[in-house]
């Protein structure tokens, strides 16, 4: 009799078979476990990321309506054309500290610096904290409202831009008169409050 046509085979083989469905479900099983962590990871760091991105907006919302609020203002293209030159003193400068802005570079239509505002800490110099070389291509287009993180002086500094233009300019339209450059440090302080406001840590690597 042939091992196949006897009970005990008949059996052995069903055992084998489920064996191997076994072995095989469990292999399913946790393919499927793994790809649904995978897919759960990539999820909250995508939260996590949009919600520091969100604070990010939310606490530098002051730097930008300093950048913004301070060049459309016919007193500031006044300073340009050098027929009133304390504006910076008389209004810039005290606004800076009203708004959390650190540091602030002024340029004319051609990106050169005419005024830098805001004493350097230790490691910093009055330098611009991108190339010059790089301001045309990053303020020479239609895009004149820009924001980044740079290095300067072995700190990291958010950045905000606007274009010095007329009180009249509601639209923000007209040619620069000049530009202007405002930051603040990422210092140990900033930090922490980005920790606290997403509760984690933040740190500068």
């Amino acid at each position: 009799m042939s091992f196949l046509s006897t009970v005990r085979g008949r059996l052995a083989i069903v055992i084998i078979v489920v064996a191997a469905l076994g072995v095989g479900g469990v292999a399913v099983v946790a393919s499927w476990q793994r790809d649904a962590l995978e897919a759960s990871a990539e999820r909250w760091v995508g939260v996590r990321t949009g919600e520091f991105s969100l604070v990010i907006e939310l606490t530098g919302s002051p730097l930008d309506t300093f950048a913004r609020g301070y060049t459309r203002w016919d007193d500031f293209v006044a300073f340009l054309d050098g027929t009133e030159p304390e504006f910076v003193d008389e209004r810039l400068a005290p606004g800076m500290g009203t708004f959390g802005v650190d540091r602030a570079w002024i340029l004319d239509g051609a990106f050169s610096v005419v005024h830098a505002e805001g004493a350097p800490e230790a490691g910093e110099t009055d330098a611009l904290p991108v190339p010059s070389a790089a301001l045309p291509d990053l303020l020479g287009g239609s895009e004149w409202f820009r924001h980044f993180f740079a290095a300067s002086g072995g700190k990291v500094l958010e950045v905000r831009t606007a274009p010095i233009q007329p009180d009249a300019d509601l639209e923000r339209s007209t040619p620069p008169k000049g530009y202007l450059l405002v930051a603040r440090r990422l210092n140990p302080e900033r930090l922490e409050q980005l920790g606290l406001l997403i509760t984690a840590e933040v740190r500068l690597v």
